[in-house]
Order: C-alpha cells, then sequence, then structure tokens
C-alpha cells in the first residue's frame, strides 16, 4: 500500500519514501513514526503513544524522540517551523497535518530498477493475540499472556523492530486479515498461534508469517500437560524466540540473494555477511567482511554491522585464517567497542566483545561481557554456547555442561552445534566420563561445519579412550586443515586453568605426535 501526500510517496510494503519521484534514505525508527502518525491522523499523538508504538515501550530520553522527529521531518522536506506535515500541538503531543491518499503499490515492471529491496531496512514482527480454540480458563488466559510474553523477549533482540501490544492486539484472531496488519502496522512479520485444549493437555501452535510474500516462515507446536501450563510458558517462549532469530535472518538472506546489488541495502548486506561468517571458512569470513563493510558504507552508525566485522577479525585470529594474529585480535576488540558505543545494549555485540577479550587471554572479562549479553537476551543460545567454553577454560565443568545443554535446547539446528557438542566432549573428558564423551566427539566431528579444532579434541578423546582407529582418523584429517598445529598454539586458543586436565591434554597431544 501506497501513501501519497504533498509531493511525498511511502510505500509500506517496501519502506520507500520518494519525494517527486526521488527515494529519500531514511532511517528505521523515522520511518516509523511518520507511518503511526498517518495512521492515527484524526487526532493528537501523545508522546507516550509514540515512545509505545515505535519503540515498543523502552523508556528513550525526549532528546531521541525530538531527534526521531525531526529526522523525520526533514526526510519529508518538512521543518519545526513550517510544520506542513508533522505538526507538534504543544504540551499534548504531534499531530499529520497533510492530506493524505492511499494506492496500490507500482507494478513490478513500473517499479524503479534500483529500488530497495521489498521490506527493506531492520527487520520487524507484529505478535498477535493467539486464537483460543477452548472454553476454558487456561486457553482464554494464555491465548493473550503468551503473545505478551513474546513481545517482551523478542524485543530484547534489538535488531527486530517489535510492534508494542497496544497496536498488535487490535487485531482480532478469529479474523484478522495479512493485508490488513501490513497496511496499519506496516511489518515484515507476522507471528499469530492458536491454543487448543486436548483432554488434559494443551496444543500451543505458531506461525511465523511473512507478510510480504504470504510465505510460512516457519512453524512449529507444543503440547503439554494443562496443569504445567506455568512452567511450559517460559519454555515456550525460549524456543520460540531462539528459533525466530534464527528462521527470520535466514529468510531475509535468502530472500535478497534474489536481487541484484544495487538493491541491497544496509540490512541486506549484514544478513548476508552473517551467513557467509558462519560458514566458517578463510573465502566465506573474507566474504563477510565485504558484507559488512558495505553495510558501513550505507549506514555508518550500523552498530551491528561493527560487530559483524569483529566476528570476521575474531575468526581470523581464532581460526589461524591470517598471519598477523594479534592485529586481528585488536581490531576484533576495537570494531566490539565501537559497536557498544552505539547499543551498549545490544547482546550481539556484548557477546562480540566477550570472545575478542577471552582470545586475548581475559577469560574471566570475556565472561563478563558474556553474562551481560545473556542477562540482555536470555534466549541467546551461541551465548550460552561461548560461556560453556570459557567455563570449561575455568575448570567449571558441571556449569559448563549445564550452560551448553542450554544452548542445544534452544537451539538444535544451530550453525555452531559441533562447537556445543565440542564443549560438552571437553566436559565429560575432565569429569571422568569418556564412554559419554566419545559419543560427543562421534556428533561433533559429523555435524555441519566441523573444522580442526573439534577434530584435535576429539582425536585427544579418542586417544585418552584408547580408541587408537578413530585417534588416527580424527587427527590426519585436523593436521590436514591445520598442518602446523602445536601444544602452544592450543593452549593459546584454550587456556586451560585446571592442571590437571592441561597435562591430560598435553600428554595425549604428545603421543599423538603434536608438540
Amino acid at each position: 500500500m501506497e501513501l501519497v501526500f504533498e509531493d511525498c510517496t511511502m510505500d509500506l510494503l517496501r519502506r520507500e519514501l520518494r519525494r517527486n519521484g526521488t527515494l529519500v534514505p531514511i532511517e528505521p525508527i523515522a520511518f516509523d513514526l511518520i507511518a503511526f502518525l498517518i495512521e492515527n491522523r484524526d487526532r493528537v499523538v501523545t508522546k507516550q503513544e509514540l515512545v509505545d508504538a515505535v519503540w515498543n515501550g523502552r523508556f528513550i530520553a525526549d532528546s531521541s524522540l525530538s531527534t526521531a522527529v525531526k529526522t523525520a521531518r526533514r526526510a519529508l522536506g518538512d521543518s519545526g517551523q513550517a510544520q506542513r506535515c508533522i505538526k507538534t500541538v504543544h504540551g499534548k503531543g504531534f499531530r499529520f497535518f497533510a492530506e493524505v491518499h492511499r494506492r496500490a503499490p507500482a507494478t513490478a515492471a513500473e517499479a524503479q530498477p534500483d529500488a530497495p529491496r521489498h521490506g527493506a531496512g531492520r527487520p520487524s514482527i507484529a505478535v498477535l493475540r493467539f486464537l483460543s480454540l477452548g472454553d476454558d480458563t487456561n486457553s482464554t488466559l494464555l491465548a493473550s499472556a503468551l503473545p505478551a510474553e513474546l513481545i517482551s523477549a523478542l524485543s530484547r533482540l534489538k535488531w527486530l523492530h517489535v510492534i508494542a501490544r497496544g497496536s498488535s492486539f487490535r487485531f482480532p484472531p478469529e479474523s484478522f486479515v495479512p493485508q490488513d496488519v501490513i497496511d496499519h502496522l506496516n511489518v515484515g512479520y507476522i507471528l499469530c498461534g492458536d491454543i487448543a485444549p486436548r483432554g488434559e493437555r494443551l496444543a500451543v501452535s505458531l506461525e511465523l508469517q511473512s507478510a510480504a510474500h504470504g510465505t510460512l516462515v516457519w512453524a512449529d507446536q507444543f503440547v503439554f500437560p494443562a496443569a504445567d501450563i506455568e512452567a511450559v510458558r517460559a519454555q515456550i517462549v525460549a524456543a520460540t524466540v531462539s528459533k525466530l532469530e534464527a528462521s527470520i535472518p535466514e529468510f531475509e538472506a535468502a530472500e535478497t540473494r534474489k536481487l541484484s546489488e544495487s538493491q541491497f541495502d544496509a540490512w541486506s548486506h549484514f544478513h548476508l555477511g552473517l551467513t557467509q561468517a558462519f560458514r566458517f571458512n578463510g573465502d566465506a569470513n573474507q566474504a563477510a567482511a565485504q558484507h559488512f563493510e558495505a553495510a558501513l558504507d550505507l549506514d555508518p552508525g550500523f552498530g551491528r554491522a561493527h560487530a559483524g566485522r569483529s566476528f570476521v577479525h575474531w575468526q581470523n585470529a581464532f581460526m589461524r585464517l591470517e598471519a598477523d594474529r594479534a592485529q586481528h585480535l585488536s581490531i576484533a576488540a576495537s570494531e566490539a567497542r565501537q559497536a557498544l558505543d552505539i547499543d551498549p545494549n545490544d547482546p550481539f555485540s556484548n557477546f562480540c566483545m566477550g570472545r575478542a577479550v577471552w582470545l586475548n587471554g581475559d577469560v574471566d572479562a570475556g565472561l563478563n561481557w558474556l553474562d551481560r549479553g545473556l542477562s540482555l537476551n536470555p534466549n541467546f543460545a551461541q551465548g550460552y554456547y561461548t560461556r560453556g567454553l570459557l567455563l570449561n577454560m575455568q575448570g567449571q565443568y558441571v556449569e559448563a555442561h549445564m550452560s551448553t545443554l542450554r544452548a542445544k535446547s534452544l537451539s538444535p539446528l544451530d550453525p555452531l552445534f559441533y562447537g556445543m557438542l565440542t564443549n560438552q566432549m571437553v566436559a565429560e573428558v575432565a569429569l571422568g566420563d569418556l564412554d559419554a564423551a566419545m559419543d560427543s566427539a562421534e556428533r561433533a566431528v559429523n555435524s555441519p561445519g566441523a573444522y580442526f579444532y573439534p577434530l584435535i579434541w576429539a582425536a585427544i578423546t579418542a586417544e585418552l579412550s584408547g580408541k587408537s582407529a578413530r585417534m588416527h582418523r580424527w587427527r590426519d584429517k585436523a593436521l590436514s586443515e591445520w598442518p602446523d598445529a602445536s601444544a602452544e598454539a592450543m593452549f593459546q586458543t584454550f587456556p586451560l586453568s585446571d592442571n590437571e586436565l592441561r597435562c591430560k591434554v598435553e600428554g595425549s597431544l604428545r603421543r599423538m605426535g603434536i608438540e
């Protein structure tokens, strides 16, 4: 749907603003602010309503709201003096005064060839009230309580713009029309669901739809005893947030690949960069770096793109992809710091800083940054995985194992799943359960993406377990990828504080011919 007023056209689907036919760069917050004011142009909108709708109710300073209004006016060719579109009603709020007409968007043939992609900008989602298919109290209460908890949890992700429930709950779950949600809330994704009683059990069914394409992106169902509703609610929220955190970027990246590069925006490059970074090889890491740099060229204030750059430089050092390891570690820390300067409450940026300071030799500081990231997003699977890794280094094997199990339960298809299994293997070796460790080793080396570090740890486990054939197979494969492997390099990357485990690992490496 396009909104036409003055010399401006806003395309709610493509999230584009044009003046006199020329595309105008606009920040996502400013776009959302204009769209909300237009939607409610028949009345004055209070400052608190704007905060609830655009910032999802998070506390912001008055100066931040004023800056967003100034940015919106500037994008429209308006000003605080002219106020031809956005008028300040002193002591009350704001009102959109320009006359607005709605029209269908241009067809693909009429569209500008270099227009940004459909759904450009930060991904956005509306979580609707769930449909209660029973008349019992549990189903009715859960139909509103669960979406409200999901809205709160999803808003912690920071990269996802979440519509406040005051807006998304206005759509009746039994009869909502996706196009109406798109027109009124200007979102890229819709999360809906239903609650169905099954005797003494309840079934919660969830669907994530791409609002623009009408495509089912993800779906799942949770069935549990109705008596366990309080305990299960948190599990459903955690599992759903974790799955959406993986599913939406994957879908965004897949849709971006269908376009020409001239149509990419900063978020397009970010999603593609993250996809490349998780392939864990030199060529992919270089491609990821190029995407993150392109994102920063388009938006120098894009904090997550700085965190992405930290990710690739850390990976260059961790996987020894480049010669100057110290330089890459320095850049990884510097880029994470820039990301945190832009948004100190972004869990991914805290995660990247934690990894950078750990690999620089300060495991305690790394844990502090990871714990901070997890306090910001308690459903961050990779945060729990990396926390488990550092706890293993500190000799806290039981807690490391528990943190790793948490990561696995949150993200069973995670690109770092082989690393989670490696964490588990190391903890099991240290705790003396070599049978369990061998099972974890087998699964780790056969998981997608496993490279020389999991193979080395698997070879150590096999050597300690007396499994000579598997030790030789895994050691030889590791050395084919890392021919100059050494005990010194292993302990530089994994500084084990437990002297007993360190001696075991060192002796095993020596017996395998790795000095």
